[in-house]
């Protein structure tokens, strides 16, 4: 089937929209979360009123600086080591010039990605 340029505008137009309402969930959630969780940093509070049950779930996001944490490494006991955990990262440019016949392919899968779609006007 050709795309028509009906196809285009009705995306164009449902992604807008799409836009404009996320941005408008985002700023109630935000909202609303705020007034639920007040100072609470982690963790769930409910909020129970008009028959409904609103649940904000406060998240506390943690990570590790890697440059200090090779720095204290040496330091650290058995105890502060099993905090944490290493996992392989694939670095593609070096596995795009793997030979084609490596073995390390096998350890390696892929699947496609969700397309992206831009529609500008054209100006002439």
């Amino acid at each position: 089937m050709p795309i028509t340029e009906k196809q285009l505008l009705a995306w164009q137009k449902a992604k807008v929209a799409s836009d404009k309402a996320k941005e408008k969930e985002n700023k109630l959630r935000e909202k609303i979360c705020t007034e639920i969780l007040g100072d609470k940093l982690n963790g769930v509070k409910h909020f129970k009123d008009f028959g409904l049950d609103a649940a904000a779930t406060a998240k506390l996001n943690v990570k590790l600086d890697v440059d200090i944490l090779k720095s204290i490494f040496k330091e650290l006991s058995p105890e502060e080591k099993s905090c944490i955990k290493y996992k392989p990262e694939l670095v593609n440019k070096n596995y795009k010039e793997l030979p084609e016949d490596s073995i390390f392919h096998s350890a390696v899968s892929s699947k496609p990605g969700t397309a992206a779609l831009t529609v500008k006007e054209i100006k002439v």
